[in-house]
C-alpha cells in the first residue's frame, strides 16, 4: 500500500527497505516458490541446502507449507528452519 507515490509504502515495522508484501498473491507465490526458475529454485539449484526464514510465525501458514512442500519436492534432504522471537511451543510443525 502506498502512502505518497513512489517512495512511501507500508513497510514491516516501519523499514522502508522491507515492503509489505501479500505473500498469498499468485504472482509473488509464483516468483518466490513455484515457477520453475523461482527464487527458491534458483538458490536451490546453485547448492544451497536450505532456507531460514527470519520472524516465521508472521508468515500465513499456507505460505510456509507452499514453501515447504516446494523445497522437499526439488531436495528432500533440504532444510526450512523458522525463527520465531515470542514462545514457540504453541507453533506447529509440518514435518
Amino acid at each position: 500500500t502506498f502512502y505518497h507515490w513512489p517512495d512511501v509504502y507500508h513497510s514491516w515495522w516501519d523499514f522502508d527497505t522491507l515492503p509489505t508484501v501479500n505473500k498469498m498473491d499468485p504472482a509473488f507465490v509464483r516468483y518466490i516458490i513455484t515457477d520453475e526458475d523461482s527464487v527458491l529454485a534458483h538458490w536451490l539449484r546453485l547448492g544451497a541446502d536450505g532456507y531460514r526464514l527470519d520472524v516465521a510465525d508472521e508468515l500465513p501458514d499456507e505460505f510456509i507449507k507452499l514453501l515447504r512442500d516446494r523445497i522437499k519436492a526439488l531436495k528432500p534432504d533440504a532444510l526450512l528452519l523458522g525463527e520465531v522471537w515470542e514462545d514457540a511451543s504453541n507453533k506447529c510443525a509440518y514435518g
